[in-house]
C-alpha cells in the first residue's frame, strides 16, 4: 500500500505528519502558556482583593482612632471595591472550587462590614456613656458645692452665732468628711474612668468598680451615725444616686466596650478569613499553574520526542522505498548500457519509480527490437557491398585507362597552346607588317622615281587591309583558343 503511493504523497505525508505534530507541541505550547498568563492575572487580581481589604482596615482603623468621616468613607469604598472585583473574578474562574471562594471573600468581607457598622453604632452609645458621664460629673460638682455652700456652710455659720462649738465641730467635721470621702473619691473616680475609656482592659475597670465602691461606702460613712438636717441628707442622696447613674453610664461603656471588641474581633476574624480565602485562592491557582506547566511541559518533551523518532521512521521509510528502486534502476540502466539487453528490473510499484522502471524495460524492449533490425540490416549491407566491391574493381580499371587517355590529351592540349602561341606572335607581326605596308603603298603614290612618280596597282591598299584584317581575326581565334586549352 505505502510503495504504491505517489513519491510527492509520501515525501509530503511524511513532512505533513511532523509538521502536525509540531503543531499540536506549538498549540499546548501557546495554550498552556495562555492558561498560566490568565491564571497569573487573576492571581494578580486575588491579591489585589488582599490589599484592598488591608485598605478598608487601615481605615477603620483610623476612624477608630481620629474619628474622621472620611476614613469611614474610604473603608466602605475599598469594601465595595472587592466586592464588584470577586463576583467579576467568580464569573471569570472556570473552577468550581473558586467560584465558592469568591462567594466565600464576598461573604466574609460583608461579615466584617456589618461589624464594623455595628462597631461605630456601639461607639454612638459609648459616646452617649460617656456624655452621661461628663452631665453626672456637673451635676456632683454642682450638687457637692450646694452641700457645702447652702447646708454645711450656712450650719456652721449658724452654730458660731449661736456659740455652739458643738455643733460647729460637728459640720465641719462633716465638711471635712465630704471632702475626703465624697469629693476627693470621685475626683478619682473620673480620673479612673478616663484612665479606663483610654485603655478599657479588665484590670481598669475592676479599678473603676472599686473606686464606685469606695466613694458609695465614703457617702455612706459621711451619712451615717450623724444626726443632721433633711437638707444634708438630701443633698448626700442626690450626690449618692448621681454616683449611682455613673456606675450605670459605666456599665453601659463597658457593655459597649465589650461589644465593640466583640464587633471588632469577629470583624478581624472576617477580614483574616477574607485574606484566607483569598490565599487560598491564589494556591489554588499557583497549584493549578504547577500542574499546567509540568502537563505542558511534559506534553512538549513528549511531543518533541514523537515528532523526531516520526520524522526519522518517515525518513528512513521514504528514504529506502526510493533509493532501493533507484539503485535497482541504475544496475538496470548500467547493464543495458553495457550492451546486457537481457537484464530485468524486479520493481512492482505504482508510484513515478515504478512508472520510470516501466519506462526503462520499454526502452529495453525496443533497443531489442532495434538491434535485430540492425543485424537484419547488415546482412543485406554485407551482400550489396560485396557487389560494390566487383563494380569498383571495374570501374578502377575503367578509370586507369581513363586516366592515360587524360594524360595524352592534356599533351596535345599543351602542345596545341604552344602551336596557338607561336601563330599568336606570327600573326601580330603578319598584322604588323601589313599595316606598316599599307602606310608605304599610300606614302609610295607620292615616290619619284628617276624624275618619274612612282605608283603602285590600284588595289594594292586595299589587299593590304584585308590581309590585315585577317590577321586580326586570326590572332583572336588563337587567343580564344588559348583561353580554352
Amino acid at each position: 500500500m505505502f510503495k504504491n503511493l505517489k513519491l510527492g504523497v509520501k515525501i509530503g505525508g511524511g513532512f505533513l505528519v511532523v509538521l502536525i505534530l509540531t503543531a499540536i507541541v506549538g498549540y499546548v505550547g501557546w495554550s498552556g502558556m495562555r492558561d498560566v498568563t490568565d491564571r497569573v492575572s487573576k492571581v494578580d487580581r486575588v491579591n489585589e482583593l488582599v490589599k484592598m481589604m488591608l485598605e478598608a482596615r487601615e481605615a477603620n482603623k483610623g476612624y477608630i482612632i481620629n474619628k474622621n468621616p472620611a476614613e469611614l468613607e474610604a473603608a466602605g469604598s475599598a469594601i465595595r471595591r472587592i466586592t464588584n472585583q470577586a463576583q467579576q473574578l467568580k464569573m471569570e474562574f472556570r473552577e468550581i472550587a473558586n467560584k465558592n471562594q469568591m462567594d466565600e471573600v464576598v461573604d466574609a468581607v460583608k461579615l466584617y462590614e456589618q461589624k464594623m457598622d455595628r462597631w461605630v453604632e456601639l461607639d454612638a452609645e459609648g459616646d452617649a456613656a460617656i456624655k452621661k458621664w461628663g452631665q453626672i460629673g456637673w451635676d456632683f460638682n454642682n450638687l457637692s458645692e450646694s452641700l457645702l455652700n447652702d447646708v454645711i456652710a450656712v450650719e456652721k455659720k449658724r452654730a458660731l452665732a449661736a456659740n455652739n462649738l458643738r455643733s460647729y465641730d460637728s459640720w465641719a467635721s462633716l465638711e471635712g468628711g465630704v471632702h475626703k470621702e465624697v469629693i476627693e473619691n470621685f475626683l478619682l473616680l473620673r480620673v479612673v474612668a478616663l484612665y479606663y475609656v483610654w485603655k478599657p482592659s479588665a484590670e481598669n475597670w475592676e479599678s473603676f468598680q472599686a473606686q464606685v465602691d469606695r466613694l458609695l461606702k465614703g457617702i455612706e460613712t459621711v451619712v451615717s451615725g450623724t444626726d443632721v438636717n433633711g437638707r444634708f441628707r438630701d443633698g448626700m442622696g442626690k450626690i449618692e444616686k448621681g454616683i449611682v447613674e455613673y456606675r450605670a453610664a459605666g456599665e453601659k461603656l463597658h457593655e459597649v466596650f465589650q461589644a465593640q471588641n466583640k464587633a471588632l474581633d469577629d470583624a478581624v476574624i472576617a477580614a483574616v478569613a477574607a485574606r484566607d480565602v483569598c490565599q487560598n485562592a491564589m494556591a489554588y491557582q499557583k497549584d493549578l499553574m504547577e500542574g499546567q506547566i509540568d502537563t505542558a511541559n511534559n506534553l512538549i518533551v513528549s511531543g518533541a520526542f514523537a515528532a523526531i523518532i516520526i520524522g526519522v521512521l518517515t525518513a528512513i521509510l521514504i528514504t529506502f522505498v526510493i533509493t532501493r528502486a533507484v539503485r535497482k534502476g541504475i544496475d538496470f540502466a548500467l547493464k543495458v548500457a553495457d550492451g546486457d539487453l537481457t537484464a530485468d528490473l524486479a520493481i512492482d510499484q505504482k508510484d513515478e519509480i515504478g512508472q520510470l522502471a516501466d519506462a526503462l524495460k520499454s526502452l529495453r524492449d525496443k533497443l531489442r527490437s532495434i538491434v535485430a533490425d540492425v543485424k537484419s540490416a547488415s546482412d543485406y549491407v554485407a551482400a550489396g557491398s560485396e557487389q560494390l566491391s566487383q563494380g569498383a574493381t571495374e570501374q578502377a580499371s575503367a578509370a586507369e585507362e581513363a586516366s592515360s587517355a587524360m594524360e595524352e590529351m592534356a599533351a596535345n592540349i599543351r602542345q596545341n597552346a604552344d602551336n596557338a602561341r607561336q601563330t599568336d606572335q606570327i600573326a601580330s607581326k603578319s598584322a604588323e607588317d601589313a599595316r606598316d605596308g599599307g602606310a608605304a603603298v599610300a606614302e609610295g603614290n607620292r615616290v619619284v622615281v628617276h624624275g618619274k612618280p612612282f605608283a603602285f596597282p590600284p588595289d594594292t591598299e586595299a589587299r593590304l587591309a584585308s590581309f590585315a584584317d585577317l590577321v586580326v581575326t586570326a590572332i583572336s581565334s588563337a587567343e580564344a583558343h588559348r583561353e580554352l586549352t
